[in-house]
């Protein structure tokens, strides 16, 4: 789960993602959220969401592996985790 929040609302969104919502990273136009799932000791996630930034919407997922924990931009706006 992801929390979301509208200070000026003082409302908060919960999001469903994987198992143990680890980092959030947002795409750097700032339209995509990146949220890597690390899983727990006995249920490890593979997977990376992501969600329109705005809307709060799921757009999809990824897997990538067991543990994902960050991910960052590189210099040429590609994705690396």
């Amino acid at each position: 789960m992801v929390r979301s929040g509208d200070l000026d609302a003082g409302k908060v969104a919960l999001i469903d993602t994987g198992a143990n919502a680890h980092d959030v990273t947002l795409s750097p136009d700032g339209k995509v959220a990146w949220v890597t799932n690390s899983g727990f000791t006995h249920l490890p996630d593979a997977r990376v969401d992501y969600l329109d930034a705005f809307t709060r919407e799921p757009l999809g997922h990824i897997m990538v592996g067991k543990y994902p924990f960050h991910s960052t931009w590189r210099s040429d706006r590609r994705s690396r985790r």
